[in-house]
């Protein structure tokens, strides 16, 4: 078995920057990019209860918005979990 070094990380806006800093990822030996939250445009997050207001046709395109901007960012080694927010707010398809 070998045992690598790495991290899960949330991006913190719709461009994939990265909630880890510079010594962390150059630290790391594989980076997981995984939607946690949804950013509101003002620096912080939407409240996870609120999501579900938002309706799935929104829901899935902020979330894909978001993986699409980790997928850019070249840091990135595995996309995590994707649409898994929507998953976990129960918005129902």
């Amino acid at each position: 078995m070998k045992i690598i070094i790495g991290i899960e990380v949330k991006p913190i806006d719709f461009k994939g920057t990265l909630d880890a800093s510079k010594n962390i990822i150059e630290k790391s030996e594989i980076i997981i990019g995984s939607v946690h939250r949804y950013p509101d445009g003002k620096g912080g997050f939407i409240n996870l209860r609120d999501i579900e207001k938002l309706g799935e046709k929104k829901s899935a395109e902020i979330e894909f918005k978001i993986g699409f901007g980790l997928l850019k960012n070249n840091q990135i080694d595995v996309l995590g979990h994707p649409f898994g927010v929507i998953y976990n707010a129960r918005i129902e398809f």
